[in-house]
């Protein structure tokens, strides 16, 4: 049977796991429990920043802390993250300062949140910003390594997570499978190609074995 799990959860764990670069710190806007960074918090609370509702101080927060040599991880819910576009646009991207931001509960997975909660443009909107690298990993195995790679990058992100468990497509990947920038074939054919990110890649296995 299929494992299955939420994005977010291999976000949470990635944070625990680079918990032993002293230089990581971890920024919440009051939604640590949703977006999982507050296992960090109860591990290691002198690193961790509450800016409260406060999105637009939290990525300044992480963009002086970026400056300062600090690896900065902030989170908060994926449609608030949209609020802080004049910060990430200014005091972030144009800068090229490391920033590395997470939407969770991102695309429509929010449901019976209704619509004003469910965000279905971030990522478009953060791919207009310049150095921003943009990732949508599609499991917790494949959020945890990239989220553990951003750590080393030297540019700002956004990555999109989901609150909704999914199938687990990468449980048995081999070392340096999972990169950043890179794509994965997953099923092989010659009838149609189908390119997926997200929540929708193990949709798209669906439509191929169909």
């Amino acid at each position: 049977m299929t494992r299955m799990a939420a994005t977010r959860d291999g976000y949470g764990q990635a944070l625990l796991d680079l918990a032993d670069n002293p230089k990581v710190v971890v920024l919440e806007a009051d939604l640590g429990k949703s977006t999982k960074s507050l296992h960090f918090r109860k591990a290691h609370p002198e690193r961790t920043v509450s800016c409260g509702i406060g999105e637009q101080n939290m990525l300044l927060v992480g963009a002086g802390m970026a400056a300062s040599g600090y690896i900065p991880f902030a989170s908060t819910f994926a449609i608030f993250t949209e609020r802080a576009f004049e910060q990430m646009r200014n005091g972030v991207a144009r800068p090229n300062l490391a920033v590395h931001l997470c939407g969770s509960h991102g695309g429509t997975h929010t449901g019976t949140d209704g619509s004003s909660a469910q965000s279905i443009e971030d990522l478009a909107v953060f791919r207009t910003l310049p150095n921003v690298v943009v990732l949508h990993p599609c499991d917790d195995v494949s959020t945890r390594e990239l989220t553990k790679q951003l750590a080393s990058t030297t540019s700002p992100s956004y990555m999109r997570t989901a609150r909704n468990k999914t199938p687990v497509m990468y449980d048995d990947a081999e070392d340096g499978t999972i990169v950043i920038g890179k794509g994965i074939e997953l099923k092989g054919g010659t009838d149609v190609a189908i390119i997926a990110c997200g929540v929708m890649v193990s949709e798209s296995i669906k439509a191929a074995q169909a």
